[in-house]
This record gives structure tokens, sequence and C-alpha cells, in this order.
């Protein structure tokens, strides 16, 4: 299975997630170079009917900044090749006939957050037999440019799990502390909320003062992830495509 995503994204087959990288493949000028990944899926594929998911997110191919224009839309190209044990072989392509629809991420930046509607959530939608008759067409879209190249350059990953130190009362809720500056995301774990309740969470390096947030650091970014409940057990949750620098995170 070859996959490109840009800016970020994540496969699935048979709705089950392939790969553990994140923040998934590297930044590149794309007029130049665009990076694919590959994968061995033999394992993953069933016996009768398969399905093919991809999640896409902006990364920095629709980045926009002062400094920075980004390329449009998040977009995607794949590839699978399939060798059958009596010799045939087929290719599964990206094409007009995929089907899209927008995702429960609402909004995504890689600096300045995630908006995650548990809402809009569509269980089952890289499965086989998934109804798919209200979503529309994929578009088929133009290339940015770059020649198509394979990734070498080691993934990004998650390598640990931290827990806080420990959680005071901050000027706009309950802050914690890592006990250390690190790159990653928090998760969320709820057991219980309304379906109408938005969970924004801050992000900061430093405390000024007991329970006010240092965003000055942050300079131009707005780096809240924002989770919005669907229900009495929501979560867990975390961040797909942004990239936080955290030590003190403030969950309101």
């Amino acid at each position: 299975l070859y996959v490109c995503t840009l800016g970020y994204g994540e496969c699935y087959v048979n709705g089950e997630r392939i790969g553990d990288e994140v923040l998934d493949p590297g930044w590149t000028d794309y007029e130049e170079r665009v990076l694919y990944d590959s994968y061995d899926v033999g394992d993953a594929l069933e016996a009768g009917e398969n399905a093919l998911g991809l999640w896409l997110g902006n990364g920095w191919f629709n980045k926009n900044s002062r400094d920075w224009t980004g390329g449009g839309a998040p977009r995607a190209i794949l590839q699978l090749h399939v060798g059958y044990a009596d010799g045939r072989t087929r290719t599964v392509s990206t094409d007009s006939s995929w089907r899209a629809a927008p995702s429960p991420i609402v909004e995504n930046d890689i600096y300045d957050g995630e908006t995650y509607d548990a809402r809009r959530e569509r269980p089952g939608w890289a499965t086989p037999g998934f109804d798919d008759t209200d979503w529309a067409s994929a578009s088929v879209v133009d290339a940015p440019g770059g020649d198509l190249l394979p990734q070498q350059t080691p993934p990004i990953r998650v390598i640990k799990t931290i827990e806080t130190e420990s959680i005071s009362d901050g000027e706009d809720g309950p802050v914690a502390d890592f006990g250390q500056n690190l790159t990653g995301w928090v998760e969320l774990h709820a057991s219980n909320a309304s379906a109408r309740s938005d969970t924004p969470i801050r992000h900061a390096q430093e405390l000024p003062k007991a329970g006010s947030l240092a965003l000055v650091a942050l300079r131009s970014a707005d780096a809240p992830d924002t989770y919005a409940a669907r229900g009495a057990v929501p979560g867990p949750y975390h961040p797909r495509f942004p990239n936080h620098r955290i030590r003190y995170p403030q969950v309101t």
C-alpha cells in the first residue's frame, strides 16, 4: 500500500489504523518533492469485501500565516497492489469513485489547535458495508507539482505517555503540570458530559504566577484544542493534526 497525504493523514484498512506515524508525511517544498509511505497490509486484508479509508488534516500544506501561504485543501493519493495466491494481481487507486465527507475535526492547524465535534462521528466509516449514500464523490484535484518520492527519514511517533505530576486551581480552570516541557498532546478522558458541552484545552510552557498561563511564548499561535462531547460517556480524545509545546495544560 502506497499512501501520500497532504498535509497530514491517517490510513485505515477495514477500520484499523495502518502505521503508527503522526504528523505524517514530513514537510517539504511541495512544488519540489512530495513524500509517500509504504505499508505491507496483507495481514489486514480479508477474504471478500475490504474497505480503505483516509483521514486528512491541513498540516503545512494548508497552513496560512503571515510568512507562508498554503497549497489548498488537504488531498491524498493512494495505490494498493494486491497479489493473489493463484498469480493474479489487482491495483486499487484513489479516483472519483471514492466517497468523501467532513470529519468530526471541524478545524485543525499545526500550531493553532484542533476543534473536534464527537457528535459528527461516523462509526464504522472505514469498514466494509458502511452506508456512504449521503457522502459526496471525491474531487479529483491537481497534484502540487513536486516529484513523488518515498519518505526515507524516520517518522514522528508517540514514544511515551507522561502522567501529570500535579493539578492546581487556575483562573480559568484547573492547570496540570507534566513536570517538564514536551512536544505532544493532551489525552482527555471524561466520565460524564452533556451532549452540548465543549471542553477547551489550552497549553503553556510557563506559569508567570500560580494558575495563570504564560501564552506570550506561543507568539502568534492560538493553540487550544476543543472537544465537543456527543453524550454521556465521551472520549478518550486526543487531537490528531496539531503540534503543541506543553508543560502546563489547562482544561476548562
